[in-house]
């Protein structure tokens, strides 16, 4: 727009100086004053005839690659077709989603565009986890001698993709009260084709010999004796990720709401590695919910879900929708944990859920953060006021301990392995239903 304004004063000034010139130089009958005006009227006539005319132009964009992970730089390439007349100069402008930051290159270009011929435009961006759509970008075609211009905006459709981060993790040892009939990597609590000794039943016809135990049935005289193994299954595991705003603690651009995702897309990897069918909530005012499935489609839909979390408004665990999830079966919940949320919890394992609570620790990530922003506080005030929140923690973790719940208490600048392998690491016997007590 500020352009255009400088064109049209440029112009009305040319205008004018030629126009008053013409009026002197006739009242004054001279000569040499029309021959002033000859120079301006060339200027002027060029302008015109080397003006651009209508645009007729085409753009194509594409992406290197549409899915990636995060901090992964990514190419983006721009390829504009002239179908009208000849431009003699013309700037192509990119305008690409907030959020990218710009790597190499430049989202502008300056050059020719003669008709047929096509101008290319390059540039490298790295994304944040998040979905980034392209829209349109942006053309400037001028005369060599800037007085004529035009300026239009082409769509330019494109969409990048960024999932969030994922960490490698162990195995982890769940024990849901209700498995499937398929093989997978959960011990079922009945005798079936496992690893893992669980009876001595009296030998049929067909067993497999490798399997008598020939200790006891030495001690028979005419009976034989055959281990039992227990069965190895696959469960129902639902991911509930915590988006509320009053669960996250950020400052500049760290956000412990992003650790959380980062833990949520590392435990669905794992998860659906080992077969289970798993499916994902993400709650806060309303809620997200990704359907259970199975296997590498499942995977595309939660990371897919994932990349595009985002915090929402204040909304209590009393209102997590368990209807959505399969009756007996293994919930993770990725959540600070706040005040007022050990009862919810409790009451989910209540009802015969399996529970395990990976909880960012949202305190030693607010210390962190302080020592990152200017102080307003003592630090005798810092060191008392962190050490009663840890304690109020550490009896919230204990509650619900002792209601059966596993908690993994990560501090989110270590490995969240070792978080894991702490809480799951007594789970040894089946889950039994939880009794409250007087």
């Amino acid at each position: 727009m500020g352009k255009a304004i400088r064109i049209m004063s440029r112009l009305r000034f040319i205008f004018t100086i030629v126009f008053f010139l013409f009026l002197f130089g006739l009242s004054t009958q001279s000569r040499a004053v029309l021959m002033l005006i000859l120079p301006l009227a060339v200027y002027l006539g060029a302008s015109l005839l080397a003006g651009p005319q209508a645009l007729k132009l085409e753009v194509r964009r594409e992406i290197e690659d549409t899915r990636v992970g995060p901090k992964t730089t990514v190419e983006i390439h721009l390829v504009i077709t002239n179908y009208g007349s000849d431009l003699e100069e013309v700037q192509v402008e990119d305008i690409y989603p907030v959020g990218l930051e710009l790597v190499d290159g430049s989202p502008k270009v300056l050059g020719t565009l003669p008709a047929g011929e096509t101008l290319k435009l390059q540039y490298r961006v790295r994304a944040r986890r998040g979905w980034y759509d392209f829209n349109r970008i942006r053309i400037t075609a001028r005369d060599y001698l800037g007085l004529f211009q035009r300026e239009t905006e082409l769509p330019a459709p494109g969409r990048l993709i960024s999932f969030p981060e994922v960490s490698k993790l162990r195995r982890i040892p769940i024990r849901p009260p209700q498995t499937h009939g398929f093989a997978g990597p959960i011990p079922a609590g009945c005798p079936g084709s496992g690893i893992d000794f669980f009876g001595v039943r009296e030998y049929h016809l067909g067993d497999p010999r490798n399997h008598i135990n020939w200790r006891l049935s030495a001690r028979q005289t005419s009976r034989f004796f055959t281990n039992e193994f227990e069965a190895e299954r696959i469960a129902d595991v639902v991911l509930i990720l915590d988006a509320r705003q009053a669960a996250n603690v950020a400052f500049g651009n760290r956000s412990l709401f992003e650790y959380a995702i980062r833990a949520s897309a590392s435990l669905a990897e794992i998860f659906l590695a080992d077969g289970n069918r798993l499916g994902l909530l993400i709650f806060g005012k309303h809620y997200v919910s990704t359907l259970p499935g199975y296997g590498r489609v499942q995977r595309e839909k939660i990371m897919h879900t994932l990349s595009q979390a985002q915090e929402l408004e204040f909304r209590s665990l009393d209102f997590v929708p368990t209807h959505l999830f399969p009756f007996r079966s293994q919930i993770v919940i990725i959540s600070p944990l706040i005040k007022g949320d050990t009862e919810v919890l409790i009451r989910l394992r209540a009802r015969g859920y399996q529970v395990l609570l990976v909880s960012p620790n949202p305190i030693q990530f607010e210390r962190s953060l302080l020592d990152l922003s200017p102080r307003q506080l003592s630090m005798k005030a810092i060191k008392l006021g962190t050490r009663i929140a840890h304690l109020e923690r550490k009896l919230m973790i204990r509650k619900l301990q002792q209601a059966g719940i596993q908690v993994a208490d990560w501090s989110v600048d270590q490995d969240l392995n070792q978080a894991l392998q702490v809480a799951t690491c007594r789970l040894l016997q089946p889950p039994q239903p939880y009794l409250k007590m007087a």
